[in-house]
């Protein structure tokens, strides 16, 4: 009835195993880990890492003691007894390690195997920068150092030209404005002598007339005859 029983995990442990199929990425040049559980009867049987269909030729790592990281080339296994997981690692991945694997469990008749499809992808292209001559990376830099003095130049004529422009500018309406204001200057002297004068021939008219009604007032006096002389006096 034991011997029943015992069996009896055993295939249920064996159908455990070989149900398992999953799927792993990785990228060229980089690592990938891969790990596989187990049930607890079999914590000391040998466990392994294959690649489909997974004949003797095809297994690429085995484990070892428990508890010990064994490694063969690109591959490494490490077999965790406490916690029933074994993880496989592989290094330096290539596009041609894609493909199906499997996790192997070493038991009476047939292995338990647990299906893992792994898939590589291909890394991104780095631009390369290829180095060039030393007297080729001198006359570019001193090619651009020329381009850039000429455009400073070429900057400062122009700026320098603009300048002179507004300098000119600023002169010629200077000139413009000290005209402006000597002609003002000139038309009001010219206003103020012609008032002068204006006013000069008023008063010269205003005097003339005076005198000519002063001179028309001597002339209407009346005269009054001396009976003694004989003469005529004017009436003071």
């Amino acid at each position: 009835m034991k011997s029943s029983l015992y069996i009896l995990t055993l295939f249920i442990g064996l159908g455990c195993v070989t149900s398992a199929e999953r799927r792993v990425n990785g990228s060229e040049g980089e690592s990938v880990e891969i790990q596989c559980n187990y049930p607890d009867g079999y914590r000391y049987k040998e466990k392994y890492w294959c690649r489909h269909p997974c004949g003797n030729k095809d297994v690429l790592i085995k484990t070892g003691k428990t508890d010990t990281v064994v490694t063969v080339g690109r591959f490494s296994l490490y077999d965790n007894v406490s916690i029933r997981t074994f993880t496989v690692t592989m290094s330096r991945l290539t596009l041609q390690d894609t493909g199906v694997y499997y996790c192997g469990l070493e038991q009476w008749g047939t292995d338990g195997l647990s299906k893992i499809h792994l898939r590589v992808r291909k890394a991104p292209t780095v631009p390369t920068v290829t180095p060039s001559a030393p007297g080729s990376v001198t006359e570019e830099v001193t090619a651009t150092a020329l381009t850039a003095s000429s455009s400073q130049d070429t900057a400062s004529s122009t700026t320098g030209g603009k300048n002179d422009s507004l300098s000119m500018a600023a002169t010629n309406h200077t000139d413009i404005s000290k005209q402006d204001h000597n002609d003002a200057k000139s038309l009001i002297g010219a206003a103020l002598g012609v008032m002068a004068l204006l006013l000069l021939v008023a008063v010269f008219i205003l005097v003339r007339q005076r005198q000519k009604r002063a001179t028309r007032s001597l002339d209407k006096k009346p005269t009054v005859r001396n009976g003694a002389t004989g003469t005529e006096q004017a009436d003071q």
